[in-house]
């Protein structure tokens, strides 16, 4: 970052010419990557350099340095949750790429393309982009330009949130294995920030698979590596996985401790996520109000941003307060299987339906419980090792006999 910095000064120095300008674009989209990575993908330093890359590209006529500028801006963009501004930018790359015939701008596009569609609550038509990047992909040709590109190698990007993407289609064990497989390329490739990522990934699907202990060693592993190598933004998403899976997360003294790890996140991305992890937790803690608060922050990102990754466990948390609370939850558990149903959304669906079957139980309509509880345990073919499906599997047997 400082030699390209002293680098573009000196550019800049120069009298105004068009190599003043090739030499500029050469330098910027590498500052504007060095920049994300140490002060965060969505830094408003970073959003400046990329734009001013955007500028001159369009200055001196289309050149491979408006790849990098695009991604970098839509990349930006997209963690800071501006999901729209982002996909219109990933688009143009998409085009330009494909007129180009660039295969390096092409899988790029797909790179940040199948993020938004996570995001926004498309995991089956972003399962379908992943498939192509994979496709796709050459390690010999593309993990030689992350340095322009995010800093990450797009393959162990990929695999790390096909993770995430296939536990919610309802493949858990399919889960582990992608995570699996992108530590071992980040491995085998020595690329420290791909190592961080892959951890990071694996904490985050142990976290969902609710098994704390092993999401806990992940993350610490992560955390020490972020430490090590600079990389602050990871290390601020990984603190909240940490106190997600701390053993005292109920607590007041472990919903502080969350709140001050959502304060201090820079990445708004994936936000309603975490908010929805302190709203769990808050519910476990019978701290209603501020699990109320923090549900109804979720909320707005989710209408504001068009965030759907986490709607329907947002609904579902907030049919367990109005229950905690003797309202009638019904509504929000039967809202919050149809978002899930129409995003493909197995994992989210099953636990939605538990909560529903549950309610149901209690208002004495056992056989209508068990109907729509057995329908989607047995849709599902692996992960029975998993909380969700063992929680399922216990009510169904309860609800049998």
């Amino acid at each position: 970052m400082n030699h390209l910095s002293a680098a573009l000064e000196l550019v800049r120095a120069m009298p105004s010419s068009p190599q003043r300008g090739e030499r500029e674009l050469v330098l910027l989209p590498e500052l504007g990557t060095a920049i994300s990575v140490t002060k965060g993908w969505n830094s408003p330093e970073a959003r400046v350099i990329f734009g001013r890359a955007r500028e001159l590209c369009r200055e001196v006529g289309d050149t491979p340095q408006l790849f990098p500028a695009l991604f970098g801006l839509a990349a930006n963009h997209l963690i800071n949750g501006e999901y729209a501004v982002a996909l219109e930018i990933a688009e143009e790359l998409m085009r330009f790429a494909q007129r180009s015939a660039d295969p390096i701008g092409v899988l790029q596009a797909y790179h940040l393309i199948n993020q938004l569609q996570l995001f926004t609550g498309e995991p089956a038509v972003e399962r379908q982009s992943q498939d192509e990047l994979i496709a796709r992909y050459d390690s010999k040709l593309h993990h030689s330009s992350a340095h322009l590109y995010s800093g990450d190698d797009p393959m162990v990007c990929t695999l790390s949130q096909g993770a995430m993407t296939l536990w919610l289609l309802g493949y858990p064990t399919q889960g582990l294995r992608a995570v699996q497989q992108a530590a071992r390329l980040a491995q085998d490739l020595a690329h420290p920030i791909g190592v961080a990522l892959a951890l990071y990934a694996r904490a985050l699907l142990h976290c969902q698979r609710r098994e704390s202990v092993s999401a806990a060693d992940s993350v610490r592993a992560a955390i020490a590596l972020c430490d090590e190598q600079g990389f602050s933004p990871m290390a601020q998403a990984c603190m909240l996985v940490k106190s997600a899976v701390a053993p005292d997360r109920a607590t007041a003294d472990g919903i502080r401790m969350t709140r001050r790890a959502i304060a201090g996140c820079q990445t708004r991305a994936t936000m309603s996520l975490y908010l929805g992890w302190l709203a769990e937790a808050s519910l476990e803690g019978s701290n209603y109000r501020e699990a109320d608060a923090a549900l109804g922050e979720a909320f707005a990102i989710v209408e504001g941003n068009r965030e759907r990754l986490w709607e329907a466990e947002l609904l579902r948390l907030r049919g367990e307060l109005k229950s905690a609370c003797q309202g009638d939850a019904e509504a929000d558990f039967r809202r919050a299987v149809e978002v899930a149903r129409s995003q493909r959304a197995k994992s989210l669906e099953l636990r939605a339906t538990t909560s529903l079957a549950r309610l149901l139980c209690d208002k004495n309509r056992r056989d209508e419980a068990r109907t729509v509880l057995a329908e989607i345990y047995n849709w599902f073919t692996e992960g029975f090792d998993t909380a969700d499906l063992k929680d399922a599997k216990s009510l169904l047997d309860e609800l049998s006999n």
